[in-house]
């Protein structure tokens, strides 16, 4: 979180500025490189890396947050490599093979040569050339007609949409943003602004653009258009009636703009649900892999491991009820309304929130007495797998997969339209990576609201007998069991569940249970997991020669042996990829500065997921197959170091950059749409 009074300037490369005079001029940024024919010294660049090729073995102590810097000039390059011969490049690992190395250096020695305006202006553009124009040019028409319901719901889509990396049935291996132009057609002119909801100050036509650039995991959200998505999009926004026959295109102004219950009030509140619901798995991405889940301080307000599920389109009464939205609206205000002054401060809307709890206890009170039943979680109607998610919070970031994984998690969130609607631009379009601290706090706390009702509406499912004890089990410590009674009362507490408990004392297990066994089919709920379990789930039978029952010894066990584990780790055990997840425990996350003073360490566990989960793996294992007992026994006996020297792959390790290699390599083949590269800058050295 920036702790800053003024928001800073935007700096989104190939968004804020387009030339490297512009990003000189505006923000003080240097050349790195010589340009043209040169008999002086190297550039930045290429001194550092001929330094790490003559320097091989300097390891000192690697601090990813001190190491930020870069000299400017020779003298400060000199001085630099004199303090930490360890800072060459690649800072902080291994030289690059000659071959790789003696590639860059060639390439910097001629200046660091670039494309062309005109190369440039292709790379925006299919790179199958008229048969990819051809539906870029269906989809932008589609987008772009003029009447207001299409105006309406294509604006409703963009805002969706905009951190999305979209892929097209026939346009194959490229990725496009979808962007505001200022041209119609041609070269894109993208307009920049801060919010995707923010007036772009004159006409615009909505475009897409061909991402040039590496993908890279930790910001890759891909999304995936075809014929079927513009006809879905038809069905849910454009045939339908709304509720006023003329409706008006949404002002800009930030009080109805920034608020998608007052911008899109004359859509079918239904249709704008089930887009969330069809492709949740993508707008929960928004969340996690957006500019918001980046720190410890913005991650600590979830747990560290816990299924989303989401209530059936039929059984949420705030979009089968079309006159209750309209009548809350005033209620469900968010910080971003507020811009970044005390307008924005977090107080004013937890008191409006409460308001809405109230109106909402009332609505269900009156129109669903009878309770919550089994037919009221979503089942994606029986072949979308985007009906329950699992999210791994991995301290100072986190992950998201679709199906059930890890085992019974801490918490459940189940989400209605209004909160799934309300997370999505708190966290994301209302969201704002360079604005000040007031408006980031309140971002922030006010995630706090919609994560407490996520797992009250859960709890709903439960006896209500064993609501408040299996709440207070969430929340423990003396403070947040005060906070919570004070500002989180539990509502809905009269209406009496439809579920049936066998033992009512191990609900929570049970229920989660019931949703797999009789809820969400196969094809929903994920693979059986082999090595961590799942709720209702039976014995599964490990392939001959499987590495999983092995592995299966790490999980469901507390101890200090966790200890010493990073929060992600990549295992190589033969030709197969895991992902070894360190899962915290905590007493509560419930106060935004002190999730440290929560932790419960006795609990931790251990997590082992099939490929690949996380975007900042901490450290490698390389296990040899017929040693892979010897690996599960060392991590249990806690002897992390032994295990780490015999199986691990340090920074310095020669062959660091092959497995690396390997893992990105593996995933790509193993997911090409989904996959990105791997951040190492939080990789441990142990």
């Amino acid at each position: 979180m920036a702790e800053r009074l003024q928001h800073a300037p935007m700096t989104r490369l190939f968004e804020d500025a387009r030339t490297t005079q512009e990003w000189q001029s505006r923000f003080g940024f240097f050349p790195v490189v010589q340009h043209g024919a040169s008999s002086g010294p190297l550039s930045l660049m290429a001194q550092l890396l001929a330094h790490k090729e003559n320097h091989p073995t300097a390891t000192g102590v690697f601090k990813p947050e001190s190491s930020n810097t870069c000299p400017k000039n020779q003298a400060e390059v000199d001085e630099y490599l004199r303090k930490k011969p360890e800072g060459g490049m690649p800072l902080g690992f291994p030289a690059l093979s000659r071959a790789d190395s003696g590639a860059l250096l060639y390439w910097l020695q001629r200046g660091a040569p670039g494309p062309d305006a005109a190369a440039l202006a292709r790379l925006q553009r299919p790179s199958n050339g008229a048969a990819g124009e051809a539906i870029l040019a269906k989809w932008e028409s589609f987008l772009n007609r003029q009447d207001v319901k299409t105006r309406i719901s294509a604006r409703y889509i963009f805002e969706h949409l905009f951190l999305a990396h979209i892929r097209f049935d026939g346009i194959p291996g490229d990725f496009f943003r979808l962007v505001r132009s200022r041209t119609p057609s041609g070269a894109v002119d993208e307009i920049a602004t801060r919010r995707p909801y923010d007036d772009p100050g004159r006409a615009f036509h909505y475009r897409f653009r061909r991402i040039s650039g590496s993908l890279v995991r930790k910001t890759h959200i891909p999304y995936h258009l075809n014929d079927a998505k513009m006809q879905r999009y038809r069905d849910l926004f454009l045939n339908p009636s709304w509720s006023n026959a003329a409706p008006a295109y949404p002002s800009w102004k930030v009080d109805v703009a920034a608020n998608a219950f007052v911008a899109f009030k004359d859509m079918p509140a239904r249709s704008r649900y089930q887009f969330l619901l069809d492709d949740a798995f993508f707008h929960v991405m928004t969340f996690i892999r957006g500019p918001v889940c980046k720190g410890h301080t913005a991650l600590n307000v979830i747990d560290a491991h816990f299924y989303i599920m989401f209530i059936n389109p039929d059984s949420d009464l705030t979009v089968t009820r079309p006159d209750f939205l309209p009548s809350v609206t005033r209620y469900l205000k968010l910080p971003a309304q507020g811009g970044e002054g005390v307008k924005a401060f977090y107080a004013r809307f937890k008191y409006d929130q409460l308001k809405y709890l109230k109106a909402r206890q009332s609505l269900y009170k009156k129109h669903g007495s009878q309770g919550r039943a089994l037919a009221d979680i979503w089942d994606g109607g029986g072949f979308n797998d985007n009906a329950i998610l699992t999210v791994h919070r991995h301290d100072e970031s986190a992950d998201v997969m679709k199906g059930a994984h890890g085992g019974l998690p801490k918490t459940t969130w189940l989400m209605d339209y209004p909160i799934f609607e309300r997370i999505y631009y708190d966290l994301v379009a209302g969201f704002d990576v360079f604005g000040n601290l007031v408006h980031q706090l309140s971002t922030r706390m006010y995630m706090d609201n919609l994560r407490v009702e996520s797992e009250d509406e859960f709890l709903n499912f439960l006896p209500a007998k064993e609501r408040k004890k299996i709440r207070k089990s969430w929340y423990r410590g003396s403070l947040a069991s005060a906070a919570m009674a004070l500002f989180d009362p539990l509502y809905e507490q009269h209406i009496e569940t439809r579920v049936r408990y066998r033992d009512p004392a191990n609900a929570k297990q049970e229920f989660l249970a019931q949703v797999f066994n009789a809820r969400l089919g196969p094809r929903v709920r994920g693979p059986p997991d082999a090595i961590n379990g799942r709720p209702g789930q039976g014995p599964v039978a490990a392939a001959a020669g499987s590495a999983e029952p092995a592995l299966a010894r790490l999980v469901k066990r507390t101890g200090s042996f966790t200890q010493s584990l990073p929060e992600v780790s990549f295992v190589r055990v033969g030709d197969k990829a895991y992902t070894l997840i360190h899962n915290r425990a905590y007493k509560n996350v419930r106060f935004i500065f002190s999730g440290d003073h929560y932790r419960e360490p006795s609990a931790d566990e251990l997590h082992v997921l099939r490929g690949f989960q996380g975007s900042h793996p901490n450290f490698f294992f390389d296990v040899p197959r017929a040693r892979l007992d010897e690996f599960v026994k060392g991590i249990l006996d806690g002897s992390f170091k032994r295990v780490v020297d015999t199986f691990g792959v340090r920074r310095m390790n020669p062959r660091f950059w092959e497995l690396a290699d390997w893992f990105n390599d593996k995933y790509r083949h193993e997911s090409p749409n989904e996959a990105g590269v791997f951040d190492l800058m939080r990789y441990e050295n142990y």
